[in-house]
């Protein structure tokens, strides 16, 4: 995992004006005024959405031709023993014709769309 500080804030390298940031604990995304999702961070589980796992200071296109009229990440951080800290990601979004598709870890089924594999480009859910 990657760590970045700045003191002041920074603009994000985005190809178009953002009209939507989410933010979650170790990843980050955007829409653009056009509708296209970009997501940046922490990417263990495919929760940039690009088809891989690594990880990116910029911003990177989520794999898919769809719009988003909404996007929201999520995720969640256990610490156990000394030493022992677990973390995992997803993001969901409505494209702008109203499917329901999410990306990111599964392991507990969070994407729903009946199993429990991670994606690492958006799947419709299975029963929006």
């Amino acid at each position: 995992m990657f760590q970045m500080k700045s003191p002041v804030p920074e603009r994000v390298p985005l190809p178009d004006e953002a009209s939507i940031i989410t933010t979650g604990q170790f990843h980050d995304c955007a829409l653009t005024r056009a509708r296209v999702a970009y997501c940046w961070g922490t990417n263990t589980d495919g929760e940039l959405g690009d088809g891989t796992t690594r990880d990116s200071a910029t911003p990177q296109r989520v794999s898919t031709d769809r719009r988003f009229a909404a996007i929201s990440t999520g995720g969640n951080i256990f610490v156990g023993k000394p030493g022992e800290v677990s973390t995992w990601g997803f993001t969901c979004g409505v494209t702008v014709d109203g499917v329901v598709m999410c990306w990111g870890d599964n392991r507990h089924g969070t994407l729903g769309n009946g199993t429990i594999q991670r994606a690492l480009t958006p799947t419709a859910i299975a029963n929006p």
